[in-house]
């Protein structure tokens, strides 16, 4: 044995990682290790020539002569030992070396005795050996000797070069990672900016194959912003190349064919030779498709949901516009109409000749104002939806007596009779409340339209395909047929013989509601005969046509009852007041305030409270909330009435517990009955 020149380290952790750097444990032969061990045998004329690696169990026999296994225990390895013991180790007979005696050779295995071995040294740390054995005990001449250490230092390079190499492929691992993590294909252009190299999915992404791409330059494909949008001012890809500069995640629009685009991000670098020539580019592309149009769909939304918000701001403060546009109008004409509806039913001093005339103009004109008011508000609420019709089984009948009921007065004073034909049984579905709209809206209509002496008439039936048809008709001066079509268009007023006022929004309106309820409206007119117009709703399950409605009055009640009137307007309250001094079966108590209301509730326990929605101390609902809160007064009927007529106050107040809502002008034909049925109940 021959002292260690240079000292090595045997520290196995790190022999380990020298090892797994080198990658040729459990690799198939090298080629140039076995030609190294090979040229051994022959120089130093050995029986067995063996380069081997130690691990930390095993170890393993790179490339050999004379020997069959691939690894051998640690246990059981001359070389195990060898690497304890210096770079060179020389052992004539190993049977009778105490070194070697902790060695347990193989059972059955070849008996070597004369051992020679030189370590194998990467960075200072001894990896192996390559090593000769015989069964004889001569030992190497030195010349041959000589010959193996030399050739262990060759195989000292091959396994360093083995590594640098291994370390080279585990770096272009690592950069064709990055480059395919930076981008879903690689490129490569010339000096002339043509493509002479692709890598990666090129054909997938862009749905041409390599070929077409190669020895060509670049689309000159647009460049754009994040959502896809050409940037301003406008640029092209070639542009952007021909300044030789570096650039990172350009967004181009590429175009696929079949009016399909696509997005692209791509990244490069210029390449330049040792002069310093321009020789190209490399970069990397990514499609990003799928992000862009992300994006885009989000800005959409964006857009969307920020049109909505100002669609709904617009629509609230159109809400309250109108909200306080009707109540203003609403609460002086509620004074105009009611005190001239009084004036036309004074029977101590009733108007004569010409100022009963004018009196009679001033309740024509302002019923149309209000009319087209309603008519405006209305249609204003059906178009942003803000009203819901129900969907119940509605008897026709009943609203017919109480539509005519309503306009007999007008009826009267335009010298017009009305008549009914509709039997009892028929149910229509829809909404009640928007059937009685549309019954008020043509009974009117045939009212004003029509001529001294004439008649309007309101019939309805049974029609084939599960409708009921209701109709009115009136025997007016009639339409042309260019009339007809004009009947339903918003302010247009059909040409006839007689020149008509008004917005025109009243069929409007009547056409959206029956719609609305699933039904249509026809019209039919005849110049000198008259106009019919029809309704055809849904019939509900259960309607049948039976005798026509009975029109006899209920029998009138010898009982005086009480109605509290809470109510702050000092017009409203006086007129109010006149309306009740006719009707001695009924006594009307005011109330100024909300406070002084549900104090009066407490003490006279009224049949009937009627309240405004708008109170110097606190509003209708907190009256309501404070009445029903109290065990006297829970069960009293409590009604609104209130300048305000918007959908929205109306749903707010019923939801809340009213029993009903009734908006100014009060029309004082129909308020005494009205206040009879609120009186009786459902049951009455």
């Amino acid at each position: 044995m021959h002292p260690s020149t240079e000292p090595a380290v045997m520290d196995a952790p790190l022999r380990l990682e020298v090892l797994q750097s080198v990658d040729l444990i459990d690799r198939p032969t090298d080629r140039a290790l076995q030609d190294l061990v090979e040229l051994v045998a022959e120089l130093t004329g050995s029986a067995v020539v063996v380069l081997s690696l130690v691990g930390s169990q095993q170890v393993h026999h790179l490339a050999r002569v004379g020997w069959l296994p691939e690894q051998t225990p640690y246990a059981q390895a001359y070389c195990s030992l060898a690497i304890e013991c210096g770079d060179w180790v020389e052992v004539a007979d190993v049977r009778v070396d105490p070194r070697f005696a902790q060695v347990t050779p193989a059972e059955g295995g070849p008996s070597w005795r004369h051992y020679a071995a030189q370590v194998l040294m990467l960075d200072g740390v001894a990896v192996g050996t390559l090593c000769v054995m015989d069964e004889g005990t001569t030992l190497l001449s030195s010349a041959a000797r000589a010959q193996l250490q030399r050739c262990a230092k060759i195989a000292c390079s091959a396994l360093a070069q083995r590594r640098q190499l291994y370390q080279l492929q585990l770096q272009a691992g690592r950069l064709h990672d990055l480059a395919r993590a930076s981008g879903d294909w690689m490129w490569e252009l010339d000096e002339q900016l043509r493509c002479n190299w692709i890598s990666g999915d090129f054909e997938a992404a862009t749905g041409s194959g390599t070929a077409a791409a190669l020895n060509r330059q670049m689309d000159d494909e647009p460049l754009v912003d994040a959502l896809g949008q050409p940037v301003v001012p406008a640029r092209g890809l070639r542009e952007l190349l021909s300044q030789r500069m570096a650039f990172s995640r350009v967004l181009t629009r590429f175009d696929a064919g079949a009016s399909e685009v696509r997005y692209l991000s791509r990244s490069a670098v210029p390449v330049f030779d040792a002069d310093g020539l321009f020789r190209g580019y490399r970069g990397t592309t990514r499609n990003v498709t799928a992000g862009i149009v992300l994006e885009q769909q989000m800005q959409e939304r964006a857009l969307l949901q920020r049109d909505k918000e100002a669609a709904e701001r617009i629509s609230q403060a159109r809400s309250a516009f109108l909200s306080r546009v009707s109540h203003e109008l609403r609460t002086p004409m509620n004074a105009v109409l009611g005190f001239a509806q009084l004036m036309t039913q004074d029977t101590e001093q009733p108007l004569q000749g010409l100022q009963a005339q004018r009196l009679t103009s001033i309740l024509r004109a302002g019923r149309s104002l209000m009319a087209q008011i309603d008519d405006l508000l209305e249609i204003a609420e059906l178009q942003r939806g803000a009203r819901t019709l129900r969907t119940d089984a509605v008897p026709l009948a009943p609203l017919v007596l109480r539509c005519l009921a309503k306009w007999a007065a007008e009826a009267q004073t335009a010298e017009v009779a009305l008549q009914t034909e509709v039997p009892e049984g028929l149910l229509a579905l829809g909404d009640a409340e928007a059937v009685a709209q549309v019954l008020d809206q043509l009974v009117s209509n045939a009212i004003r339209y029509n001529r001294p002496g004439g008649r309007v008439r309101v019939s309805a039936a049974i029609a084939p395909a599960g409708l009921i048809e209701l109709s009115v008709q009136d025997d007016g001066p009639g339409l042309a047929p260019q009339g007809l079509q004009q009947l339903f268009t918003p302010f247009a007023q059909p040409a006839g013989p007689r020149a008509l006022t008004g917005t025109g929004l009243g069929l409007v309106l009547v056409r959206e509601l029956v719609v609305r309820m699933h039904g249509h409206v026809t019209a039919h007119s005849e110049l000198g005969v008259g106009t019919s117009l029809t309704v055809a709703l849904p019939a509900a399950p259960g309607s049948v046509a039976g005798t026509p409605a009975d029109r006899t009055p209920a029998p009138t009640s010898t009982r005086v009852h009480q109605v509290l009137y809470i109510e702050d307007e000092p017009l409203n309250v006086v007129l109010m007041q006149e309306i009740f001094r006719g009707h001695a079966q009924w006594q009307l108590h005011v109330a100024r305030d909300g406070g002084e209301g549900v104090e009066m509730a407490r003490t006279l326990r009224p049949d009937l409270a009627l309240v405004d929605m708008n109170l110097p101390d606190f509003n209708g609902l907190e009256v309501l909330r404070r009445l029903r809160a109290d065990e006297v007064t829970r069960a009293m009927p409590c009604i609104a009435l209130s300048a305000d007529a918007m959908v929205e106050q109306i749903e707010t107040a019923l939801a809340a517990g009213f029993d009903d809502y009734w908006t100014k002008p009060i029309d004082l034909a129909g308020l005494m009955p009205a206040l009879a049925r609120a009186v009786a109940g459902p049951a009455g």
